[in-house]
């Protein structure tokens, strides 16, 4: 918790190196699809470094994956309409059982963190929200659960079905579509998979 302010100093600074990181691809690998993995603060950084890119330069970024982000819901709600056009889908993993991003929204009193799920999940025309609370308490851990999305089988099930065979969150199995006011997320299911 002491170093927190120096990893967000830290994030920041960082933005515009990976900001050159998918120019470089498109000039190396025109041909090809990226696909860009966040976790926790490392979502700050990808944030910044998409506001910065243009259009173009981010035409060839397919998924963007926000596993867990440490960044404030309604600086990224705000931003959502240029984002939209920096990348061809988003999918974010949030839990109320991460106690990671608990302990930062002490840190950053009165702004939501966008990978607190539960009551708080965030949802928005454009991404597609997964909340793994359910599946992630099913499972009895004293852990920080910070890094569900690449430890827990059956987030990782899901993970794989969004890169490798990008199939649409709709057709994926082992989720319930919820709603939230006008909009939905999905939970992911605990048990069997269907």
């Amino acid at each position: 918790m002491r170093g927190y302010a120096a990893d967000m100093d830290n994030a920041d600074a960082s933005a515009d190196t990976l900001a050159q990181f998918p120019k470089q691809l498109r000039e190396d690998f025109a041909d090809s699809n990226v696909h860009i993995i966040a976790h926790s603060m490392g979502n700050r950084v990808l944030f910044r470094a998409l506001q910065s890119l243009t259009e173009g330069e981010a035409s060839h970024i397919h998924e963007v994956v926000m596993a867990a982000p440490d960044i404030d819901a309604g600086h990224f709600e705000n931003a959502l309409l240029v984002l939209r056009k920096r990348a061809q889908r988003f999918t974010l993993y949030a839990s109320d059982a991460d106690l990671a991003l608990v302990l930062s929204s002490f840190v950053r009193v009165n702004y939501a963190r966008l990978g607190q799920g539960g009551d708080g999940v965030f949802v928005a025309e454009g991404v597609d929200t997964i909340d793994g609370s359910d599946a992630v308490k099913a499972l009895v851990s004293v852990a920080l659960n910070h890094a569900d999305v690449f430890e827990k089988e059956r987030l990782i099930s899901d993970l794989h079905y969004v890169i490798r065979h990008r199939t649409p969150v709709a057709l994926r199995h082992g989720l319930t579509k919820t709603p939230k006011g006008d909009l939905h997320f999905w939970r992911l299911r605990v048990g069997r998979r269907s």
